[in-house]
């Protein structure tokens, strides 16, 4: 799969937070061209597991990346650009955020381009502290970004939509990349929330995350949290689950993640069975899965929407380079009746077990499960969250401690969806204290 390439620089941090930004949203390395080595990573099998049944993690590599334009190793760096007006200060952050809001520094902005599992094209954006790094090397989080949209002018890292999302870790001493979700580039798009190609891109930028440094003239720790709201906790938990099989040498610390979607087939049937509970959400979800995994028949839409289902499906929910823009929630109807093919409903009306396949199981399999990990893993769900419910992710939380992991559990009275942690600057973060001093404490050894 190709990827979006940005073709606007971001602009200075005065007009990329000037206006309010609303978020409903919820393979083995080989030398380069350059001589530059990739991880080595055994392909992952369909459960995440090694497909050759090793057990042996690899150091990770001592040296950095060169960027090569021409690498097709996983993991590889194709390059790395400076955004001379992507220099945001402290004060500038704060001018725009709520009041209250602090910041201990500002950041530079870095647009990134790497190669994740079958030479996909991965474009992130990488803020750096603007203060001197300590000893150590900056910490380092890679952070998923919660839903845009699948489109190309969806991506992040077109501008200002990145700027909004990471501010709140980056500001805090914490090198972050932010990568585009899985799903930018021409059509048919990447699927959205498919475990496996989320965790692929997710890992292979920790990869590049941590042997950056002297590409950017930067001394970074080489550990990493991993992090993301709402899809990008879906991202995340994804990339936790194929971590120990697709990249065990990456020395990852922590995984942290707020809002996760979990549940889908029990959503599917009852967005398909309720009137004014179908959305865009399960509309992304579906078309891209036909279109990308399939065949699958019949087509997911009917009438007038079937005819304009590949316009609505370029439209964002929020823009990457205009985050308060997105045409697409208003796009798709709230009412399944009319919209989604009659087969399909009668399928939902028969409940989670009338779904035939291969949607049955698209839908289990792409709930990330990750298990016995040896690293912290926390979970925040806002109490007054209406996308995701905090009885699911109490279900969701079961789930994985049942499957053996430990799992801590933080529930924000009174947070919603966007407003609990990692959400946009534009917002208070009801326990972004608590989030980062959880953070904080994965490099404290």
């Amino acid at each position: 799969m190709r990827r979006s390439t940005p073709t606007a620089p971001i602009r200075r941090a005065a007009a990329a937070l000037a206006f309010p930004i609303s978020v409903t949203a919820c393979s083995a390395g080989a030398p380069t061209a350059s001589g530059t080595t990739a991880p080595d990573a055994a392909a992952p099998t369909d459960d995440g597991g090694l497909a050759d049944g090793g057990t042996v993690t690899p150091p990770f590599p001592a040296s950095d990346l060169t960027p090569d334009p021409t690498c097709v190793t996983a993991g590889c760096l194709r390059s790395v650009e400076r955004f001379p007006t992507a220099e945001v200060s402290a004060a500038t952050l704060a001018a725009f955020a709520p009041a209250g809001t602090t910041f201990a520094n500002g950041f530079r902005a870095y647009l990134v381009r790497y190669v994740s599992a079958k030479q996909d094209e991965v474009t992130a954006t990488l803020f750096i502290p603007d203060v001197d790094a300590p000893a150590t090397g900056f910490p380092a989080m890679v952070l998923s970004q919660p839903t845009s949209g699948i489109g190309p002018k969806c991506a992040p890292s077109l501008g200002l939509l990145s700027v909004a999302f990471a501010a709140h870790v980056a500001s805090h001493g914490i090198a972050t990349l932010l990568p585009d979700a899985p799903t930018f580039g021409p059509p048919p798009f990447a699927p959205y929330m498919h475990k496996e190609t989320a965790a692929t891109a997710t890992l292979d930028g920790a990869r590049v995350l941590l042997r950056i440094g002297t590409a950017i003239g930067t001394k970074l720790r080489r550990e990493v949290v991993l992090g993301g709201h709402s899809q990008g906790a879906h991202s995340t938990l994804s990339a936790a689950e194929y971590w120990q099989s697709y990249a065990p040498e990456l020395p990852v610390r922590g995984v942290a993640v707020n809002g996760p979607p979990s549940h889908f087939l029990e959503g599917a049937t009852y967005s398909l069975t309720n009137r004014g509970a179908f959305g865009y959400f399960l509309a992304m979800r579906m078309w891209s899965w036909r279109r990308v995994l399939g065949p699958a028949q019949p087509a997911i839409f009917v009438g007038t929407f079937a005819e304009s289902e590949e316009t609505t499906f370029r439209e964002c929910q929020n823009e990457g380079a205009n985050p308060g823009t997105g045409l697409l929630p208003d796009l798709v109807p709230a009412n399944a009746d009319g919209v989604v093919n009659p087969v399909y409903i009668a399928m939902a009306q028969a409940g989670v077990a009338g779904w035939a396949e291969p949607w049955k199981t698209w839908h289990v399999e792409n709930v990330p499960h990750p298990k016995a990990l040896p690293v912290p893993v926390a979970v925040w769900q806002g109490l007054a969250d209406t996308t995701v419910l905090p009885s699911d992710t109490r279900s969701y939380v079961r789930e994985l401690r049942a499957g053996g992991l430990d799992v801590e559990l933080r529930e924000i009275a009174g947070a919603k969806h966007n407003d609990c942690v990692m959400g946009p600057i534009t917002l208070t973060q009801a326990d972004q204290a608590g989030f980062l001093t959880w953070v904080r404490a994965r490099f404290s050894n």
